[in-house]
């Protein structure tokens, strides 16, 4: 019997002759991914014709990141043909302005070596040899080191840019367009003129500390990328409603589940490492907000039945004369 195209791709144990299963590629939902995953599941598919095999196939490797395969399985039943859903799935995970800027960003992040080590420079050599040839390929240059400079210069100065700078210069941002600096300079001088132009410094005047649960919910951010709250895009996690719904130890859980820093709720570092100068609003404790949990001042075990009312007002008070 003849087996399926499919079966021969997802086979582990093929002739004795041939070479071992090649792995899946596999797409996490990094938009910097994107470009490698696509090279590598393109060429995996040349072999399959129906469209149901490549819808098959293509969801075994989006099996790591869930809402890319949300989207896959609604298409697929919806009744599109592949290449609709393949152009939709592009379309809605790979932003090219984020995924360019992230190649930089990465290289940026880079640790400096501490000893000589021949590792450590094939490393660096690699991966800024990986950040130009994907910088070419997004912005279709075809020589020179043009889009690499800007992206370079884009990307140390959005670095030294405060949150709220940064927040609105994503307001006004296209996530599809690849700004050289010349245009990215324009952005931030209109910024820079706009605050000139204040009556007030925003940073002067401090509006009330709002409840945690209303600045989770108030907050607004606009990021491309899925909010790890609920996986939708649109928001962060600081404006996530499922987020902001959760307990205390639910969203302790779900923080570190995540791989996320317990301080400000970002990636790629500890809470040990953070270098956010914020810290918690009710105790200024090494963690977000958000995860403050109130703990009964009382030692455990303690046999004090009075009122709690009472304990505070004889506390205010002091000792008795």
């Amino acid at each position: 019997m003849m087996q399926a195209p499919l079966d021969q791709t997802m086979n582990p144990t093929a002739r004795a002759d041939h070479l071992p299963r090649i792995e899946l590629p596999r797409f996490t939902g990094s938009p910097t991914e994107w470009l490698a995953f696509k090279s590598r599941f393109e060429k995996r598919i040349l072999t399959l014709h129906e469209d149901a095999d490549k819808f098959a196939f293509l969801n075994k490797c989006l099996e790591r990141y869930e809402p890319a395969l949300n989207t896959m399985e609604a298409l697929e039943n919806s009744g599109v043909s592949f290449a609709e859903a393949w152009a939709k799935l592009e379309e809605r995970f790979y932003k090219k302005r984020v995924a360019f800027e992230g190649y930089f960003s990465k290289l940026i992040r880079m640790k400096k070596a501490n000893n000589p080590s021949a590792k450590a420079i094939m490393a660096l050599i690699d991966a800024l040899d990986t950040t130009v040839h994907a910088a070419k390929q997004i912005t279709n240059e075809t020589s020179g080191l043009d889009c690499v400079a800007n992206g370079l210069i884009v990307s140390v100065v959005k670095s030294k840019l405060d949150d709220a700078t940064l927040s609105k210069l994503e307001e006004r941002l296209d996530i599809h367009k690849v700004y050289p600096w010349v245009e990215f300079k324009t952005e931030l001088e209109r910024r820079a003129n706009q605050l000139a132009c204040q009556p007030h410094d925003e940073g002067q005047n401090k509006p009330r500390q709002p409840t945690k649960t209303a600045a989770l919910a108030s907050t607004k951010v606009v990021d491309s990328r899925p909010c790890f709250g609920c996986s939708e895009s649109g928001h962060t996690i600081y404006a996530c409603p499922s987020y902001a719904n959760l307990s205390v130890p639910q969203r302790k859980q779900l923080v570190s589940k995540e791989g996320r820093c317990f301080n400000c709720l970002g990636r790629g570092h500890t809470t040990k490492g953070c270098k956010s100068p914020h810290r918690c609003r009710e105790c200024n404790g090494p963690h977000h907000s958000s995860l403050h949990e109130q703990r009964d001042p009382r030692p455990t075990g303690s046999n004090d039945k009075r009122e709690p009312n009472k304990v505070t007002l004889e506390m205010a008070a002091g000792p008795s004369k």
